[in-house]
């Protein structure tokens, strides 16, 4: 095992190459194996420059997981920059997904995609607030969540 010092919170670069090292050595040994997985973003419009440095890295990886990303964004700034980009997802970024894309497409594997949401009406609002409530254990009369759920249409921001 590799000492890790209580309250650190980042890693480094010398401990990723340790870390690399040792898992290097098991497989090596048979004793590990390296299973790609999935990487699961919600929320894609929060993340800063400096994380999509990171999932560039991660997909050019000999072993890029799946990576799965959400956003309610159509437009949007990406944090440290001052571009309005598609989605809140940097060009660069954008454009490593639409190679990945299309690499994955003559390889019959698709590991990237880009899928359309479309907001709730009035209505599936209007069914979705009682149900969360109850959900989470609140009391609530009858027909209180009308006024809320009449509104569902209009987005978060005037609801």
């Amino acid at each position: 095992m590799l000492p890790v010092k209580p309250g650190r919170t980042e890693s480094t670069d010398k401990l990723r190459r340790e870390v690399n090292r040792v898992i290097r050595r098991y497989v090596e040994q048979g004793i590990a194996e390296v299973v790609s997985g999935a990487v699961f973003v919600d929320e894609l419009h929060m993340l800063d420059i400096e994380c999509f440095t990171h999932l560039n890295a991660l997909l050019e990886s000999p072993l890029a997981p799946a990576v799965i990303l959400t956003t309610n964004r159509g437009q949007s700034f990406v944090r440290g920059m001052s571009d309005v980009v598609s989605h809140g997802i940097t060009r660069d970024f954008l454009d490593e997904c639409a190679i990945s894309l299309l690499q994955d497409l003559l390889d019959s594997a698709l590991k990237c995609m880009i899928v359309k949401t479309d907001g709730y009406t009035r209505d599936q609002v209007g069914k979705v607030i009682p149900l969360r409530a109850t959900v989470e254990g609140s009391k609530h009369g009858k027909g209180v969540f009308r006024p809320v759920g009449s509104r569902g249409g209009e987005g978060l921001a005037t609801a």
